[in-house]
């Protein structure tokens, strides 16, 4: 599978890449409860404004791919299955979002394209973390 979302000038493939594979870092990571609570919010947050992006590019090939997939993480990570989500379903997610971000971008690419992200953060001096600045700014891009 190969997209590309370019919107307005802007590579979202790019910042979904990197978003995708730090929602995979996230529910790696997670230790404690509240991680988990964490990058379980992330996802879900995540593969929403995947969903809706799709759903805006009716021409797309993979639009069914991805709005199935959406679907699919929803119902495995659903909030209301917190606290016991499975780890089955967390390793699944994970991977799928690794898949989808080496779909979206090769790895050389991705890097530069992340440093030039955590750059452009940085410079922002924003209170958020690096995760949920960039769920923000692809939420916001999945609403034009």
């Amino acid at each position: 599978m190969s997209v590309q979302w370019i919107r307005r000038g802007h590579r979202l493939d790019m910042d979904l890449a990197i978003g995708l594979e730090a929602g995979a870092n996230l529910l790696v990571r997670a230790k404690s409860a509240r991680q988990l609570d964490e990058a379980v919010t992330f996802n879900l947050r995540l593969w929403r404004a995947i969903r809706t992006m799709a759903l805006r590019c009716p021409g797309m090939g993979e639009r069914e791919f991805l709005v199935g997939t959406a679907d699919h993480v929803a119902s495995m990570l659903a909030l209301d299955a917190y606290p016991s989500v499975d780890p089955r379903d967390m390793a699944f997610v994970a991977g799928r979002n690794m898949a989808l971000a080496g779909d979206l971008a090769a790895a050389q690419v991705a890097e530069r394209h992340r440093d030039a992200l955590v750059a452009e953060w940085a410079g922002q001096s924003v209170p958020h973390r690096f995760e949920g600045w960039l769920l923000d700014r692809l939420q916001r891009a999945s609403a034009l």
